[in-house]
């Protein structure tokens, strides 16, 4: 099924997703919005330091992977770094 395109996707300046979704995966939530055009950049954030999952990140495409624990500093600022 094809996400809903809506005015809120166009609100957004990008989207902060865990890896670990209800349902899913942040990776499989990306992919969706990929393959339907959705241009966000994306933040991934995961406890999961694996090398499968950071060679997954790394294909993904995200605009920026952040390791938990990490503080709200940094968050905004790879925010901030995304949005430039």
């Amino acid at each position: 099924e094809k996400l809903h395109r809506s005015d809120r996707f166009e609100e957004l300046a990008c989207l902060v997703l865990d890896l670990h979704l209800p349902g899913g995966s942040g990776f499989e939530l990306m992919d969706r919005l990929r393959q339907d055009d959705v241009p966000l950049p994306v933040i991934l954030m995961t406890a999961d330091d694996s090398p499968a999952t950071l060679t997954r990140a790394a294909k993904s495409q995200c605009s920026a992977l952040l390791l938990k624990p990490f503080e709200a500093p940094v968050l905004l600022a790879c925010i901030r770094d995304v949005l430039r």
